[in-house]
């Protein structure tokens, strides 16, 4: 890297890279993270996926089995990024 990168650039290149390759983003994400974290960023997609699928937050702490400060966090990220978020789960599903 000859050049200095922003924080953010880097870790956006070194996801954009990894994602090409399934292998090489789980040794990636698990190389960062405990299995704890990751069972957490496992947790809020899901929660996501589930908010704007329209079930209610306490449908979704009790399907999740997550707290409802965890899904009421979900939802506050959902209305924020809406446009996002609705692009990003037309593209997965």
């Amino acid at each position: 890297m000859g050049q200095r990168l922003s924080k953010q650039k880097l870790l956006l290149d070194l996801l954009q890279v990894s994602a090409n390759d399934p292998q090489s983003l789980q040794t990636f994400l698990s190389a960062l993270f405990t299995s704890s974290e990751i069972k957490d960023i496992q947790d809020r997609i899901r929660i996501l996926i589930s908010l704007h699928q329209g079930n209610s937050q306490r449908t979704v702490s009790q399907s999740e089995k997550v707290s409802i400060s965890k899904v009421t966090r979900g939802a506050a990220t959902l209305r924020k990024h809406r446009k996002f978020f609705t692009d990003l789960f037309r593209r997965l599903c």
